[in-house]
């Protein structure tokens, strides 16, 4: 495998995990669930781990479907969905920082 290979791959994975992440901590902070009734309930009564998870493995189908069904190569499939994922995460970033700061002020603990 050559270098541009891997690197297609670091990008690819940072993008996927990095929109993922940022998704997750979005619905943590506008939807927080701060009460239950025992530890285990923070997990199992929240559906935000669950929406989390759900877009988590959309987002691995995308990455692995969509290039095998279009037969797109490795500089294409960068370019369609790798670089936009990642420009729109880092793009968040500066938006979200505001408000979960503003939100995290608001949660009542």
């Amino acid at each position: 495998f050559d270098a541009f290979f891997w690197a297609v791959s670091l990008l690819t994975s940072l993008a996927g995990n990095i929109l993922t992440i940022m998704l997750g901590l979005f619905f943590d902070t506008a939807f927080p669930r701060t009460r239950w009734t025992n530890p285990l309930g923070a997990f199992k009564q929240n559906p935000n781990a669950a929406i989390s998870i759900f877009f988590s493995m959309g987002i691995a189908a995308v990455i692995g479907a969509v290039p095998a069904v279009l037969g797109l190569g490795t500089l294409q499939f960068t370019l369609i969905f790798s670089l936009p994922a990642l420009a729109l995460s880092l793009g968040l970033i500066p938006l979200f920082r505001n408000y979960f700061q503003k939100r995290l002020n608001a949660i009542e603990i």
